[in-house]
């Protein structure tokens, strides 16, 4: 870990190894470095750049070249650890980004790579402690971070997901430094608005931040609107709702559901009904549910939100089919897919086709469900949601399980399985290894599988699970 603060600079190296010896151990080592930074890597009183790197690294910033353009610059990438896209060079700094990011490449003080203006992590944390960016480049900075995580992140699951979401994962370090000053700053409406963006991208590619949720959540519950607070709950009741934490979900769901009844919020208000009605279903409460979603359906029409008035019906539908109501479940996903399509929503048209594969595929029609999973695949992919993709080629896998080709439903079921531990997905994990235990003859493998699916499911209080397929396996 200290060798990566240094990032393959030789002088760092060097002088870290001398403040290393004597040490007894390289975490007294680690820990000055936590509070000393730059600051330790000297010897014999630093006097020249051989000797310290912040004389090194001061040798080049008061070079005759230096420009005060580049001085900003070289501030703000002192606070942004992923370096700035070169996208956003114009929009932090508008008349000088490019100029003083040209300075600072012929200055060795940055560098390019791909698409990215970098510089070195000695020299990041130089520029951290000796040269602050200027106030108002820093507030927009923040302003400009934010945003990219509020707009960005609800087009994961979109049409352009996937790019969304590499844009965003590009820019993780430097979203979560301004967001921790927003936070620190109570700029809480930038601060809500970004968080909830976030949630979106946490929730479709199983990326988190713990640590940024815990202080944008205390800075929202202490500083915070209503709204931002409902906003806030509703996002994080989404995220806990898609890792199967059904009671958090619910708590942080019915947490906010009283604020935008508070302030008249119908959309917020229909949108708490519904998850709501989704933990009962996944619970397979399904007159629970149904009384949820026939709850918030009219609140959607009252609001004109075509997608939530899409979701309701979708969900309707899946109610019908658990209960093996084939054509009211299709007639409910076929009076959905028009609404999402109409919505724009790639991801909620890929979950009706996939539905409709689940049908053929309870029908026996392989060849039916086959097209439908082959249909929706690339459309998750497109916008970038990984469980979607993983449950349609779990999906192919049941259709080659039916049709004896338990080479191709291993497969497709272990290509599942790597997907929803990378999401993670307990729920599904533990069903895919269940299937995985039935196909395999060698007891060794049966018991291993097995082993590892009452670990995930017992990881989310699942013990219902556990005894509904015990038997077969112990």
């Amino acid at each position: 870990d200290l060798l990566a603060g240094m990032d393959g600079v030789p002088l760092a190296v060097e002088l870290m190894a001398y403040a290393a010896q004597g040490q007894p151990d390289l975490a007294e080592v680690a820990q000055r470095w936590q509070a000393e930074r730059t600051g330790m890597l000297q010897r014999m009183g630093g006097a020249r750049r051989e000797l310290s790197v912040a004389v090194s690294v001061e040798a080049s910033v008061t070079a005759p070249l230096m420009t005060a353009p580049a001085m900003r610059l070289l501030g703000l990438l002192g606070v942004l650890p992923d370096g700035v896209a070169r996208e956003d060079l114009t929009a932090l700094l508008p008349d000088d980004g490019l100029a003083g990011a040209a300075v600072l490449r012929q200055l060795g003080l940055a560098f390019g790579e791909g698409d990215r203006l970098r510089t070195l992590a000695p020299v990041r944390e130089h520029f951290a402690a000796a040269h602050p960016p200027v106030p108002a480049d820093l507030d927009l900075a923040v302003s400009h971070y934010a945003q990219l995580a509020a707009v960005t992140g609800r087009q994961v699951g979109r049409s352009d997901g996937a790019r969304a979401a590499a844009r965003l994962q590009a820019d993780t370090g430097n979203i979560a430094a301004m967001l921790e000053r927003a936070a620190a700053d109570r700029r809480t409406e930038e601060l809500a608005n970004a968080l909830y963006g976030l949630a979106e991208y946490w929730r479709h590619t199983g990326l988190t931040q713990p640590a940024l949720i815990k202080i944008a959540e205390d800075a929202i519950q202490a500083h915070g609107s209503t709204f931002q607070q409902a906003q806030t709950w509703r996002a994080l009741g989404d995220l806990a709702y898609y890792r199967s934490d059904y009671d958090g979900a619910r708590a942080q769901f019915e947490r906010a559901l009283p604020l935008y009844q508070r302030i008249g919020d119908v959309l917020g208000e229909a949108n708490c009904i519904r998850s709501l009605g989704n933990i009962a279903m996944d619970r397979s409460d399904h007159d629970g549910a149904r009384a949820q979603y026939e709850r918030a359906l009219p609140l959607y029409q009252q609001a004109g939100d075509v997608l939530g008035e899409a979701n309701c019906i979708k969900s309707l539908g899946n109610i019908a089919l658990d209960r093996s109501d084939h054509d009211g479940a299709r007639a409910q996903y076929e009076r959905a897919l028009p609404l999402y399509q109409q919505a724009g929503s790639v991801l909620g048209e890929a979950n009706c086709i996939r539905s409709l594969g689940n049908i053929a595929m309870d029908r026996s029609d392989h060849d039916g469900a086959r097209a439908q999973y082959e249909r929706a695949l690339p459309l998750y992919q497109q916008v970038g949601d990984v469980l979607g993709e993983a449950n349609c080629i779990h999906g192919l896998g049941e259709v080659a399980l039916a049709r004896s080709d338990h080479d191709g439903a291993r497969a497709q079921y272990e290509r599942a399985l790597q997907m929803y531990q990378a999401i993670p997905d307990p729920y599904s994990v533990g069903w895919t290894l269940v299937l995985l235990a039935r196909i395999d003859s060698a007891d060794s493998e049966r018991a291993r599988h097995w082993r590892a699916a009452r670990e995930a499911w017992t990881s989310i209080g699942r013990d219902d699970l556990i005894e509904s397929v015990k038997a077969e396996f112990e």
